[in-house]
């Protein structure tokens, strides 16, 4: 009988450990899983500060230029130009938006 209960106390103590260690696993593969997350979102918050930073430094970004920024102005100038003009020929939407204006 002695020998019964010690070889259950062994087998418990045995699946206790196994238990254990599974779980150790479990809860070290979730921290390594969260210390990648937080280094990828470290990456990412930094990359996105720098391109803010980008930003508002004046005249240092590459893609808009004082030249592209004037080409687009005016580009955006003469297109509601026309638009405006296009629509005195027509009288359509002009005296929605201007009502105190003639433009017949």
């Amino acid at each position: 009988m002695l020998f019964f209960f010690i070889k259950v106390i062994l087998f418990r103590q045995r699946t206790l450990r196994a238990q254990s260690d599974t779980k150790n696993a479990k809860s070290a593969k979730r921290y390594k899983e969260r210390k990648e997350r937080k280094a990828i979102q470290r990456t990412l918050r930094a990359q996105r500060n720098k391109e803010r930073k980008d930003l508002l430094t004046v005249g240092t970004s590459p893609d808009y230029s004082p030249i592209v920024f004037a080409l687009w102005t005016i580009a955006g100038y003469h297109t509601f130009n026309n638009w405006i003009v296009l629509q005195k020929k027509t009288c359509k939407a002009l005296p929605a938006i201007f009502p105190k204006r003639n433009f017949l």
